[in-house]
């Protein structure tokens, strides 16, 4: 009787470790099985396998012990006594929905096994591919960059222009390597965007990238929300070299905000810049605004003597000089001819006192033009003001009225009288 109960204790642990190993089997082979499947609890998830989970960008962490509403909504009967299946939106961790077909089995103490199919595009899959390869020849003949994926940022195709903007063989731009080009800190704007763009919004993002011959190149991203035959998201993206571009912007720009002889800010630049100078002013961020007028003096006498070339030697010395006198918080403009206009913002007395003083002596200059050595220096005269109404020409003429004052003195004081 003995042996007879040993025998059957063998049996039982025997089906036991096989009953053991057949369900670790199991899971293992639902777990990649390409079809994606969760498992539920009195309608709390409890599994999900590895095609679930990249069906709907989401983890176990992410769903676990969720109610299956929060994930997939179905049209299946509330008790599900036996399989059955029905028609459903299962719900993308981006916010997307997506078109499924349910099937739910029981398989015993109110758990269920539930299989979830992505409803796939009525066309054959010989069609997709013929119609993809059309697609392909056609992005090739593009003259800007064009390129796809269709999980996250791993690229699946990219067109020569797409090549060649990168200077960069095709092959090393598939999977992540497009994204391994651009700087850490432009990074963080194409994966922002990336996301943007997988929430279901196009987006554009401008960046700049590091080639393989290690030139920057300024490019423009625009990215479009894709979604695959099998309900995979992704995205569609061009990408056009700007570089050109905004150099001739910059080039444009500064040559309507700067003076092309001294390289100075103009005349243009200084209503802008003094504009906004009255915004802060009013929201009270400075208290006051300082013109600081200066003008060259006998500069007509150059140009008639040397000549205008002599002449623009000695705009541009003076312009060099200002500006290395000037502390940053002073900003010199020239404002016509040989006159300048210096701006700055909560300059107390003494300050402005000391700036002046070392313009004087630091524009008091000897140039020399072929032969001759030409000496020239300038007058100044300032005024301040603490009203946002007080227009730019009016704080001008004050200070240039403050300018011609000294030049009375200064004249005065050297004729004796």
């Amino acid at each position: 009787m003995g042996a007879q109960n040993s025998t059957q204790m063998q049996y039982e642990k025997q089906d036991r470790n096989i009953e053991e190993k057949l369900s670790d089997a199991l899971f293992s082979y639902l777990r990649i099985d390409p079809t994606p499947l969760l498992v539920t609890k009195s309608n709390k998830i409890l599994w999900i396998n590895d095609a679930l989970e990249e069906l709907l960008a989401i983890g176990l962490d992410d769903v676990f012990q969720l109610d299956i509403s929060e994930v997939v909504i179905d049209e299946l009967p509330t008790i599900k006594i036996r399989n059955t299946q029905g028609k459903g939106t299962a719900f993308h961790n981006t916010g997307r929905e997506i078109g499924v077909h349910v099937q739910a089995t029981p398989v015993g103490d109110d758990t269920t096994v539930i299989k979830i199919t992505p409803m796939s595009f009525e066309k054959s899959e010989s069609e997709i591919t013929k119609y993809r390869e059309r697609l392909w020849v056609l992005a090739n003949q593009i003259k800007i960059g064009v390129f796809y994926s269709e999980a996250g940022a791993r690229i699946q195709f990219a067109n020569d222009a797409m090549a060649q903007i990168y200077e960069s063989p095709i092959e090393t731009l598939l999977g992540t390597g497009w994204i391994d080009q651009i700087p850490p800190k432009q990074r963080e704007k194409v994966e922002r965007t990336i996301l943007d763009t997988l929430s279901g919004q196009s987006s554009s993002v401008e960046i700049k990238i590091t080639t393989l011959t290690n030139r920057v190149k300024d490019v423009l991203l625009t990215l479009s929300p894709i979604i695959s035959n099998d309900s995979k998201f992704g995205f569609a993206a061009t990408a056009e070299d700007i570089t050109e571009r905004l150099q001739k912007e910059q080039e444009m720009e500064r040559a309507a905000l700067y003076d092309s002889l001294t390289g100075l800010k103009n005349r243009i630049s200084l209503n802008h810049n003094y504009h906004d100078l009255i915004d802060q002013l009013q929201s009270g961020t400075i208290n006051s605004i300082t013109a600081i007028f200066c003008d060259l003096n006998n500069f007509k006498t150059v140009n008639d003597t040397y000549g205008h070339n002599a002449g623009d030697r000695v705009l541009i010395s003076f312009a060099t000089a200002l500006s290395r006198t000037l502390g940053s918080h002073l900003v010199p403009y020239r404002y016509a001819g040989d006159e300048f206009v210096v701006i700055g913002t909560d300059l107390a007395e003494e300050e402005l006192r000391e700036t002046l003083s070392e313009l004087r002596r630091n524009t008091s200059l000897e140039i020399s033009f072929g032969n001759n050595i030409i000496r020239t220096n300038a007058s100044f005269g300032y005024h301040t003001t603490d009203s946002n109404k007080h227009e730019l020409s009016e704080l001008i003429a004050e200070a240039d009225c403050a300018m011609y004052k000294e030049k009375q003195e200064t004249r005065a004081t050297r004729e004796g009288k």
